[in-house]
């Protein structure tokens, strides 16, 4: 059954994956636990985790971005990007974040 989002690992190379999440960390039925528990099974590995998804102001959806960013606690933020649609000329809202457990 697909729910709409994408997820994609992909190994760079042999001790380096690249994780990409599109328009899946903003949904509820998205907890994050099957990527925690493959970094925490291969946490000798060089895990990135690139995630994009519209940007939600409100409270809910709006902060899940940063709530699953905080859950990867081994994690640090390489790259943040976020625009709603009212703060720049575009007819859409972005927001990015790129993790690294090195």
């Amino acid at each position: 059954m697909s729910m709409g989002y994408i997820h994609i690992i992909i190994c760079v190379q042999e001790r380096k994956v690249l994780h990409l999440l599109s328009n899946v960390v903003d949904m509820p039925e998205f907890s994050g636990n099957g990527i925690r528990r493959y970094v925490e099974c291969n946490n000798k590995l060089h895990h990135l985790i690139v995630a994009v998804s519209p940007f939600y102001p409100e409270e809910g959806r709006g902060k899940r971005m940063d709530e699953f960013a905080e859950s990867l606690e081994e994690f640090r933020k390489v790259y943040y990007f976020q625009k709603h649609v009212e703060d720049w000329d575009k007819d859409y809202s972005c927001q990015i974040r790129i993790l690294s457990n090195r």
